[in-house]
Order: C-alpha cells, then sequence, then structure tokens
C-alpha cells in the first residue's frame, strides 16, 4: 500500500487524536506505527518519528507481536504489538507498554476502534465525493444540458436514489 495511502487512512493528527481521548481511561503506555515502523502517535512524545524494530516486523508479517522483558532494548519495552489492517492490506501497527497478559485486550481494543474510524473517514469521504458529483450534474441539468453524448439510460443510473425527475422528451433533443 503506497505511504499517501496510509496517510488518507491514519494519518499523524488522526492517531495522536485517537490516542489523546483514550489515554484519560489508559494506564499504559500506547504507540501507533505506520508500515515503515514509525511511530506516528504516542503518548510518550520522545518516541514520535522513531524506528520501533518490533512494529516493522509486525507489519510486514502481519503477525502479532509479544515482548517480554529481556526484548526491553533499543527503545523496544514490553507489551504487545498488533497489525493494523483496512481490506485486508497492512498499514501500520500499534503497541501497548506492559505486562502482555494485561495489555493484549486493550491492544485489540484499539485495533478495533481504529478500524472502526477509519471505515467511517471511508464512508464519510465516499459520501461527499457521490454528493459532489450529484450536484455536478444538478448543475449541469440546471444550467444547460447535460452531456449531448450521454443517453437517457445513462442520465437515468446517474440520478437513481438521488431524487426522480420527470422532463418531457423534447427537452432532451440537442438543436443547433
Amino acid at each position: 500500500m503506497p505511504e499517501n495511502t496510509f496517510q488518507q487512512l491514519l494519518g499523524r493528527e488522526l492517531a495522536q487524536r485517537v490516542l489523546d481521548q483514550i489515554a484519560l481511561a489508559l494506564h499504559h503506555n500506547v504507540n501507533v506505527m505506520d508500515r515503515n515502523g514509525i511511530m506516528i502517535a504516542s503518548r510518550d512524545p520522545a518516541r514520535l518519528g522513531t524506528l520501533h524494530r518490533t512494529a516493522l516486523a509486525v507489519a510486514s508479517t502481519g503477525e502479532p507481536a509479544v515482548l517480554s522483558g529481556e526484548e526491553e532494548n533499543g527503545g523496544m519495552r514490553r507489551g504487545v504489538n498488533l497489525p493494523l489492517a483496512n481490506s485486508g492490506e497492512i498499514f501500520g501497527g500499534i503497541g501497548v507498554t506492559g505486562d502482555p497478559a494485561v495489555v493484549r485486550p486493550v491492544a485489540e481494543v484499539l485495533v478495533l476502534t481504529i478500524g472502526l474510524l477509519i471505515a467511517r473517514e471511508q464512508e464519510l469521504d465516499a459520501t461527499a465525493r457521490r454528493e459532489a458529483r450529484d450536484l455536478d450534474l444538478l448543475s449541469r441539468l440546471v444550467n444547460g444540458a447535460p452531456d449531448p453524448t450521454m443517453t437517457l439510460r445513462q442520465l437515468s443510473e446517474q440520478l437513481r436514489g438521488v431524487f426522480v425527475v420527470t422532463l418531457p422528451v423534447s427537452k432532451w433533443r440537442h438543436t443547433h
């Protein structure tokens, strides 16, 4: 998945807003990483922009990772890292610091929450695109004829579900 697609799905601002909102209820550090393992959101601002090797492996393989106390080196801390995916494609990961038995359910809820937020954002984007297309078509109808090469069937397909229009057939004849 191209990096700009990741930014469309979950940019730094949205990831940090999510963490800021849930931070009030959590007693664990939470990090969100992009598909390259770079932290894009964290309760620990010093870690932003740093590489998390385990998160990179999770994003590459799609397999969750559990870090016990022995791996606590190179900036990696004990906890759980889970992949973030959309439509079957991994675009990042989420890590929760703490006892893996305790933080795994927290990480799973966060993955679900972020997935729901992304789905909602995509739904809103699709709705906005559809409304813009419908307004453009309506504007073309009101301000003049639609594309003269457009058949009545194509026009009705575009109008389906938007509104019902009844026009005399003579209005659709193209005159010079």
